[in-house]
């Protein structure tokens, strides 16, 4: 199933994304609340080689990766204004991470529910050494990330974290990680 967590963010940062939030949609058959057809995902995308990010606010299950991306960063075309120089920010040239066990997960709704209405605080981050990564194939959906064996969805909100191919802080992210990085395969 999916499992879902706090936010990922410090108290510094808890404001961010609170405008995000999965939405459940119903068919228009359904007849009770158990009906939902989908639930609309928001996907937050970072770029931590460039301290950049962008939002794509609405996703759904069926979204394949590649499609998403395409969409910040075409193959062709005018590269983002931060990428001029190196126009490294292409779909093709991209490899697409997501934190594993990112945030403890939530146990129940009760506990869900004092987090986001009560903004009770409860990030609790693994230790830097103990944080596992899945580079994912850029063909898979959304819903093969949210059923990826031991990842948490922080806050609601799906995180990729895109890096260059060939770039030097991709290198050091190999470098530091590389031995907690699985493969999620499409």
């Amino acid at each position: 199933g999916i499992i879902l967590g706090p936010s990922a963010f410090d108290e510094k940062h808890r404001n961010f994304g609170t405008d995000l939030k999965p939405e459940l949609l119903f068919s228009s058959q359904a007849t009770s609340s158990a009906e939902i057809s989908s639930i609309k995902w928001p996907l937050l995308l970072l770029y931590p080689g460039s301290q950049q990010s962008d939002v794509i606010q609405e996703t759904y299950e069926s979204n394949i990766v590649s499609e998403l991306v395409s969409l910040v960063f075409p193959d062709s075309g005018s590269p983002v204004f931060w990428d001029k120089d190196k126009f490294e920010y292409r779909m093709s040239n991209l490899e697409c991470y997501i934190e594993l066990n990112s945030v403890e997960p939530f146990k129940s709704v009760d506990e869900y529910l004092d987090w986001k209405v009560n903004k009770i605080k409860r990030t609790k981050s693994l230790p830097c050494d103990r944080r596992m990564w899945a580079n994912v194939d850029k063909n898979c959906s959304i819903m093969k990330i949210l059923k990826c064996p031991g990842h948490v969805v922080p806050g609601g909100v799906i995180t990729l974290h895109l890096y260059p191919k060939e770039s030097v802080p991709h290198r050091k992210f190999l470098e530091k990680f590389g031995q907690n990085i699985s493969k999620l395969k499409s």
